[in-house]
């Protein structure tokens, strides 16, 4: 008994755990709950929906574009891909994320995202 004491109390708790888990075939539940525990770093904040209209947005306003030229810009590019004018909503008196869901009920979600990929602004 002595002498395993003198093997287990020369260990760290990682290196005890994981011969745990080696004999055991997987790891035990305090070490589960352990490792899931660990892997998130930091608390979770509050952040905006990740919803891919709050994405669109996001990009054009790290590009620094405004919400009128976004959609602009956009309509212009999803005209140049062989969508219709009338697949593009009329942007007057909505929010651009709302206007971002209805142009995504008839162009793909995709198809909206790579479109905003490509913007840039006018010169």
């Amino acid at each position: 008994m002595l002498s395993l004491w003198s093997d287990i109390s020369s260990l760290t708790k990682e290196e005890f755990a994981s011969a745990i888990d080696g004999v055991l075939g997987g790891p035990t539940a305090k070490t589960a709950k352990k490792s899931a525990k660990g892997k998130r770093a930091t608390k979770p904040h509050k952040s905006k929906p990740d919803t891919p209209s709050a994405r669109i947005a996001a990009l054009a306003e790290a590009k620094k574009l405004s919400v009128p030229e976004t959609q602009m810009r956009l309509a212009e590019i999803l005209v140049n891909r062989g969508y219709s004018p009338s697949d593009i909503p009329m942007a007057v008196g909505k929010k651009f994320e709302d206007w971002l869901d209805e142009l995504m009920k008839n162009v793909p979600s995709a198809e909206v995202m790579d479109a905003a990929t490509r913007l840039v602004p006018r010169q």
